[in-house]
């Protein structure tokens, strides 16, 4: 989201002063407190959303956007009784892991990475 520019103050009275605070500083606030509420998850962290599924005892690449070699994730929705981990192949700038250790239970959700 972008947000306005704040319009310079120009004067010298008290009044002016006061008029400018309660008028565009006012305005401003309010919309920062909006825009702000609005941010979704992914807006507010530098993160990689990835969904999908994951067969049982199977390493699966994910290409993500971070520019960064990620070193963490997080399940954000799953079904399956599973137990997701680090792939055992080195992540890089480009690329992340993630293993299905379940040994029957195939992954399916969402999971978001981290830098």
């Amino acid at each position: 989201m972008r947000f306005r520019e704040v319009k310079r103050f120009i004067g010298s009275t008290f009044e002016q002063t006061q008029h400018w605070l309660v008028t565009e500083l006012n305005s401003v606030l309010r919309e920062l407190y909006i825009g702000l509420r609005a941010l979704t998850f992914n807006e507010n962290f530098l993160c990689f959303e990835w969904e999908g599924e994951i067969l049982a005892g199977e390493e699966v690449r994910i290409i993500h956007t971070l520019g960064a070699t990620p070193s963490r994730f997080q399940i954000i929705s799953a079904e399956g009784n599973c137990l997701l981990v680090k792939g055992d192949t080195s992540p890089s700038s480009t690329e992340f892991y993630i293993k299905n250790v379940a040994t029957t239970s195939t992954f399916t959700g969402r999971v978001i990475i981290f830098p």
